[in-house]
């Protein structure tokens, strides 16, 4: 299935986004990076509208404004971790 964060709302969560918004409004590049350490991902990463739609909003609105969105699914074990593979990113507005 798809992969939701935050799984509570996080008032600190929509801070940084809104922040990354605001760095690139004064012309600096910047991105948001999802790290997701299921391995069970199968659909895309979305910003969870159940659990904080405030964070969902604001991923929207700094989209909009230039903030790029990306995921990493990320595998850990003892040596280490390693990036297995990039995920989708989906901002778009759903039925919750």
């Amino acid at each position: 299935g798809n992969g939701y964060f935050p799984d509570s709302v996080s008032l600190r969560a929509s801070r940084h986004v809104r922040e990354l918004a605001s760095l690139v409004a004064q012309g600096y590049l910047a991105t948001a990076l999802f790290i997701v350490t299921r391995g069970d991902l199968q659909g895309v990463v979305r910003p969870s509208a159940h659990h904080d739609p405030d964070f969902a909003e604001a991923c929207r609105a700094a989209a909009a404004a230039g903030v790029r969105f990306r995921a990493v699914m990320v595998s850990c074990c003892l040596s280490g971790h390693s990036v297995e593979r990039e995920a989708p990113v989906d901002l778009a507005r759903y039925d919750v």
